[in-house]
């Protein structure tokens, strides 16, 4: 995932949602695992007898397999930090480039952004965001 140059803003922000999902389900499985760990916890007749259960192997794989739900925790968060960055880089550069009409466009139609949150990021009323969005398409089709 790391290292995708060539995606798409729309793509992007599809990638970094279903990472974000990825990591939420991790923590869930990393703490049903925890309360699972301390209802088996290891009672003194573990420790004074060996037992078949194998108390001491119970809790060492519960352990370990909470190194591994917290190694991909954040190996997907760094990939989901990156995906942000390189986002936040591309519409930067792409507000900079281009007029708030075309913005209003692009957010409305290509993110599928509602009008509400285009309204907040341009800081303005949401008859105005119709009026620039409806100029701009009547434009494309007179084109």
């Amino acid at each position: 995932m790391i290292g995708k140059k060539d995606l798409t803003i729309f793509e992007r922000l599809r990638e970094m949602r279903t990472l974000r999902r990825t990591v939420l389900c991790l923590i869930d499985k990393k703490y049903i695992n925890l309360a699972l760990r301390y209802m088996k916890a290891i009672s003194i007749k573990d420790v004074c007898v060996q037992s078949s259960k194998g108390g001491s192997d119970i809790m060492l794989n519960s352990i370990i397999k909470d190194e591994h739900f917290d190694d991909e925790i954040n190996n997907n968060l760094t990939s989901y930090n990156e995906h942000k960055q390189i986002a936040i880089e591309e519409i930067k550069k792409m507000i900079a480039e281009k007029t708030d009409e075309e913005m209003i466009v692009f957010f409305r139609d290509e993110l599928k952004w509602k009008w509400d949150d285009i309204c907040k990021v341009f800081n303005y009323s949401l008859r105005q965001c119709h009026r620039l969005y409806d100029s701009i398409k009547k434009i494309e089709n007179d084109t």
